[in-house]
């Protein structure tokens, strides 16, 4: 029997590592389970922890990226929330499709940040859309309206966007 190929190996556990971070930010929110109840549990220390001790973050398709920042900010998981973003906003001008960036941008106003990282990766997101807003079908359009919407709330920018 042959031995499998060694890429094909980090992709499986790739993907296997974003599946695994989004069901239980799903499961969290279907059974209305506290935050903590699972940032706190020590399985989603050791998912976490191998997101950023193995760079996996910067070798995950865009799709992935999205859903696992998704993911990481429904749970309000402070501690990787802005790494996930900054390396987002770094690789989202690089064949990002519209719904790569309708799920960042949803993604960004899940998490209920303030910060720079955010900022910058909305920036990055506003700018690639731009380029490819007839690409978009309606969900985008809604998804990337309600979280600029939401940011634009919490922040207070006053209407017309001064």
């Amino acid at each position: 029997m042959a031995k499998p190929k060694t890429a094909l190996l980090v992709s499986l556990r790739c993907f296997g590592l974003a599946t695994a971070i989004h069901k239980l930010a799903k499961t969290r929110r279907n059974q209305d389970v506290p935050h903590e109840t699972v940032t706190e549990d020590p399985r989603w220390l050791v998912l976490t922890t191998q997101v950023v001790e193995n760079g996996t973050a910067f070798i995950w398709p865009m799709r992935l990226l999205a859903l696992v920042s998704w993911a990481v900010a429904s749970l309000r998981d402070r501690r990787i929330t802005s790494l996930l973003f900054d390396i987002a906003a770094k690789r989202v001008s690089f064949g990002s499709v519209p719904q790569d960036l309708s799920s960042l941008a949803w993604a960004v106003a899940t998490a209920r940040a303030r910060d720079t990282a955010a900022q910058t990766l909305l920036r990055q997101i506003s700018t690639e859309s731009v380029k490819s807003v007839q690409s978009f079908i309606p969900q985008d359009l809604a998804m990337c309206a309600w979280a600029f919407a939401k940011v634009a709330m919490r922040v207070g920018i006053p209407r017309g966007g001064n």
